[in-house]
């Protein structure tokens, strides 16, 4: 199986599974900086990585959703299980900045039963007036 990215770029296997992506550009997201800033505007790239086997045999399901490469900071990570938003079990990390553009992650952590309940994951992404989504389908594949 192989990460398929938002850009297009995708990993090989042994590298990853497969995310399914869901780009949204006509959404608005209250509490995102809306200032008109020098410079252009770019997306983040958004990868989602998924639980691995041997996590899951421990007791717990931690899903990662990555975001770089984007211009100007201020992207918002939230996400969903079936639908519903989670809040529970995320950890996201402050922005970080290289050469004018900026990157940061955020997980989810699940205990076993909670991951084995759920079918569809969303991470989605809030930069500059658009959305971004990753979603994993865990009947697209096999964990």
């Amino acid at each position: 199986m192989s990460i398929l990215m938002r850009n297009g770029q995708s990993r090989g296997p042994g590298e990853g599974r497969l995310v399914q992506l869901e780009q949204h550009t006509d959404s608005h997201f209250p509490g995102v900086d809306q200032g008109r800033r020098a410079g252009p505007s770019v997306r983040p790239t958004v990868s989602l990585l998924p639980p691995s086997s041997e996590q899951l045999s421990g007791g717990s399901a931690t899903l990662a959703c990555l975001l770089s490469g984007y211009s100007p900071q201020g992207a918002m990570v939230s996400w969903e299980v079936d639908g519903a938003e989670v809040k529970e079990g995320v950890l996201t990390t402050t922005e970080e900045e290289k050469g004018g553009h900026y990157s940061r992650s955020s997980t989810l952590t699940l205990s076993k039963a909670l991951w084995e309940e759920g079918e569809v994951y969303t991470c989605r992404v809030a930069h500059d007036d658009t959305s971004d989504s990753a979603a994993f389908r865990k009947s697209h594949c096999s964990v």
